[in-house]
């Protein structure tokens, strides 16, 4: 095996392992998995038994950092949590904010940095765009509030970088010994350290856009409540990364998605397309929405769900 065929690798794997293996990692290093993409089995654990796949108290602990939200808690905690989001994400309103939001990014933060870096003949990281582009549309949704980290000039994004480097911190504590990572924390050294930086720069944010959005309550009296957390960022980025480059490796593909956007997208007074996300036009795009799962299938190589052994 060589590292750039490891999804190649672990497709080949698990073909012939009949989609499941246990995964044995060093001694005290807390990677023993057992890895499956059968259908049948994540419907079960995931679906049909799920209430019989608890988390438990050492999984929270690696995931420490998140508190309690609806990945790392069970129960309970977990069920209220899942009405909460399901009430938001049904309401009637969430669609029309949704598209509102996503539309406002596209024209004032997405479209102006490709067009700047183009011009400018720059190198363009699509994956930290993306990411950029799903934080601010969440916390717009979550808070209210547009953090505007996609920009021409591409701040530095705090939160991003103490998620990041808080998701860092988990993989090493699924690689390194339990007493090694907690004495580690306990002594504020290492990649312990900056979790607890990342931990304190989300008690800070969240602190701050709570006491706007109360401010903002008490003095204008709206009512706005949304889903906590930001789960989709790195799978989003990650896609939409992975999309953009299969259609740069495949030109006849861009040229049909190129031909039904001219085909199906409404025009203004000067035959410029004007840009839409209206759900009736958008269902029209379907050789676009065929394309997608292509992407999904290329991305992720293998969509795993992972039982500690």
């Amino acid at each position: 095996m060589v590292l750039h065929r490891i999804y190649d690798f672990t497709v080949e794997l698990l073909e012939n392992s009949n989609l499941t293996f246990q995964f044995k990692g060093p001694l005290l290093s807390g990677m023993d998995m057992l890895v499956t993409v059968d259908p049948a089995n994540i419907h079960y654990m995931l679906s049909s038994n799920f209430l019989n796949y608890n988390k438990g108290p050492e999984f929270k602990e690696v995931f420490d950092v998140f508190k309690d939200v609806i990945f790392n808690v069970d129960a309970e905690l977990w069920y209220n949590s899942r009405k909460a989001a399901e009430g938001i994400l049904r309401h009637q309103g969430f669609p029309r904010v949704s598209m509102s939001t996503t539309r406002s990014k596209l024209k004032n933060g997405l479209v102006p940095v490709f067009d700047h870096f183009a011009k400018e003949g720059m190198i363009l990281n699509l994956q930290d765009v993306f990411r950029r582009f799903t934080f601010d549309t969440s916390m717009v949704l979550i808070t209210g509030s547009d953090p505007t980290s996609l920009s021409i000039d591409m701040p530095e994004n705090e939160v991003d970088k103490a998620l990041t480097e808080a998701i860092e911190g988990i993989l090493y504590r699924h690689v390194k010994p339990r007493f090694l990572w907690k004495l580690q924390r306990w002594m504020g050294l290492g990649i312990e350290k900056k979790m607890l930086e990342a931990d304190d720069i989300f008690y800070r944010v969240c602190a701050k856009y709570i006491s706007a959005k109360r401010e903002e309550v008490r003095l204008q009296g709206i009512n706005h409540q949304s889903p906590s957390g930001e789960a989709g960022r790195d799978t989003i980025a990650s896609a939409l990364t992975w999309f953009f480059w299969i259609l740069s490796e495949n030109p006849n593909v861009t040229a049909k998605i190129r031909q039904e956007i001219n085909k199906n997208m409404p025009k203004s007074k000067t035959g410029q397309e004007k840009s839409s996300l209206d759900p009736n036009e958008l269902n029209k795009m379907v050789y676009l929405y065929g394309a997608l799962p292509e992407d999904r299938a290329t991305s992720q190589s293998y969509s795993s769900h992972e039982a500690r052994a």
